[in-house]
């Protein structure tokens, strides 16, 4: 089918992006998942509902941009042609299973660390999508001026357990501690509220927290109430969060920590963003990658001028979606 033949509604279109962006995770979703994770930037709150999205899955289904599955006793959702996804899906599901042997092992030793407030799980891994060498992605929440002494003592438990990933390779299904915050560092940065930064804040499992710090994380990003409709509204969460933590000596000695892996750190750095109470380990721009393989996705059901003009609002910056257009033009000339 033609799609130019048929002018997609606000929540059709919602739908569709949706869709894509897990599809460029071989990541089909179920009914209540789309409802869930619909970004909602273009709609109205009080005509989105289960039944609406349900009966717009319907209509994309006849309309051929989108396929459903059933298997198991579950039915899936994925965008026209990647029904093999679904196969896909059930595969890293069982292999994210797996894995969760040697979470507890870790999570048994973070909570022994007095300093640190949470533990949560994001990438694949928290999606119950890997591989079986895929890596274990953690955010580590602390106290506030313990963060660098926790992660000295992170670190050495996953280097004793030969699970340390190294600075200038990948190591297959090792730990990755790529996200550090104090609890006066929870909030996302005004200038990342976005819909990819808006996913990982959804998307993110706690798997342990003490001292509510799980509620306050969320009450901290109330902002993702606006890109998604389908999840419970988060709430302001009171919490007496202190400057820094009592012992005078531990705290001069984080401050230390901080100064001497900065430093170490300072010759390694491309993109990673670290200070005093928080470290974003991300040695690439993730966003900008996320948004080349959405736009590709969205290809597959729209035509590259509809699929560019629908995923622009969600995108937020016109130089990613220009990037993403470019990469786009590479990979079909490489064709």
């Amino acid at each position: 089918m033609n799609p130019t033949s048929w002018k997609l509604m606000a929540l059709a279109r919602a739908v569709l992006v949706t869709l894509a962006y897990t599809d460029q995770f071989e990541f089909p979703l179920l009914a209540d998942e789309v409802y869930r994770r619909c970004l909602s930037l273009e709609l109205e709150r009080k005509s989105f509902t289960k039944k609406t999205v349900d009966q717009t899955l319907t209509e994309l289904d006849k309309r051929g941009l989108v396929e459903r599955v059933t298997t198991e006793g579950k039915t899936y959702f994925c965008l026209h042609g990647r029904s093999r996804t679904v196969e896909q899906r059930l595969r890293k599901e069982a292999a994210a299973v797996v894995k969760y042997q040697e979470i507890q092992q870790f999570l048994s030793f973070a909570r022994r660390i007095p300093w640190i407030q949470a533990v949560y799980l994001t990438g694949s891994q928290a999606m119950n999508s890997a591989d079986p060498h895929s890596d274990i992605d953690f955010m580590i929440i602390t106290q506030p001026g313990r963060l660098w002494l926790s992660r000295i003592l992170v670190s050495f438990f996953a280097q004793l357990h030969g699970k340390r990933r190294s600075w200038n390779r990948e190591e297959p299904g090792s730990w990755c501690f790529n996200l550090w915050l104090d609890t006066t560092h929870l909030a996302v940065d005004v200038s990342k509220r976005d819909s990819y930064h808006a996913y990982e804040v959804l998307q993110a499992r706690p798997l342990w927290a003490k001292n509510d710090v799980d509620a306050v994380f969320y009450s901290d990003n109330t902002w993702i109430n606006q890109f998604f409709y389908g999840v419970p509204k988060a709430e302001k969460h009171p919490l007496t969060r202190p400057t820094f933590s009592g012992n005078p000596l531990l705290t001069f000695l984080d401050w230390l920590s901080w100064t001497f892996q900065s430093w170490y750190m300072r010759r390694h750095q491309t993109t990673e963003k670290v200070g005093r109470g928080y470290a974003f380990f991300h040695p690439r721009d993730t966003g900008k990658v996320i948004a080349e393989g959405w736009l590709q996705s969205l290809e597959r059901c729209l035509s590259k001028r509809q699929a560019l003009e629908i995923l622009q609002p969600y995108v937020g910056s016109p130089s990613i979606a220009t990037s993403a257009t470019n990469s786009t033009d590479r990979g079909r000339e490489a064709d």
